[in-house]
């Protein structure tokens, strides 16, 4: 769990400055994707995970995250759905990719 959330706070670090107008990260990615980094591990927590795999996860998480916040966010509107604190990708998107994440840990571990 503290290798996924070093690679999602990484990950929000390297992807904020790039998305962001005035070449600074912001904090408010940093603290979603820490966030998003948790979540997506915590489905998959009692599962062994090579340490790799969590660094994997971890990136996965923060850049959905800040991504998902930075670019998709703003066109929900247009589609009339309303999420006026980002709960969808800081919560709901990383929880579908713990799930599969989880769902092929379980599926190693049965072979």
């Amino acid at each position: 769990t503290v290798l996924c959330l070093c690679a999602c706070a990484f990950a929000s670090f390297a992807l904020s400055r790039v998305l962001s107008p005035q070449r600074k990260f912001s904090p408010m990615d940093l603290q979603r994707a820490t966030l998003s980094g948790g979540v997506a591990m915590g489905a998959a927590a009692n599962f062994k995970l090579h340490p790799a795999g969590s660094l994997a996860v971890g990136f996965a998480a923060g850049m959905v995250s800040v991504l998902g916040l930075r670019k998709i966010h703003p066109g929900l509107r247009f589609l009339l759905i309303h999420d006026s604190s980002g709960v969808l990708f800081t919560h709901g998107v990383t929880a579908m990719l713990g799930v599969i994440v989880s769902a092929i840990s379980a599926a190693l571990a049965s072979d």
